[in-house]
């Protein structure tokens, strides 16, 4: 555990953090501040944090800005005009949003269910990969958590 500036870091603050799904618009993936982001470096080479807790953690934040987006969809917006529709994908796929809500979602441009989650594929090596790159953790603990 660290305290910075009053605030406590610890391992579960960090992937707290993670699972909240800090996304910023636009597909840009902005999760840990830079501060967080060298702790969770550090908190994993220490091994304070396992592989399966960073991996849970990372589902659910990705699962938290799916949901986030399955509300503006709600509101009017179309799936894929969402702030992050691969982020909805994965919500989707993973049952995030519960199958039946999911069944009721209207797509356009000949888009599916299943292909507007399959767009998903991939996201969560690319959080994984942006997280331990910006941590300063070394790629090859990237496949080990992927």
């Amino acid at each position: 555990m660290y305290t910075i500036f009053g605030q406590r870091f610890t391992p579960k603050y960090i992937l707290d953090a993670i699972a909240d799904g800090c996304f910023q618009l636009y597909g840009e993936i902005l999760i840990l501040s830079p501060i967080e982001r060298i702790l969770l470096g550090d908190f994993i080479q220490r091994k304070l944090i396992s592989t399966d807790e960073l991996r849970h953690a990372i589902s659910q934040g990705i699962c938290t800005v799916g949901v986030r987006c399955y509300r503006e969809y709600l509101r009017g917006e179309y799936p894929d005009h969402t702030s992050f529709p691969r982020a909805f994908g994965y919500a989707i796929k993973y049952g995030a949003i519960p199958p039946v809500e999911a069944q009721r979602i209207k797509f356009d441009h000949g888009a599916t269910l299943k292909s507007f989650g399959d767009a998903s594929d991939g996201l969560y090596l690319e959080v994984l990969g942006m997280l331990l790159r910006k941590s300063g953790v070394a790629q090859k603990n990237a496949r080990t958590c992927s």
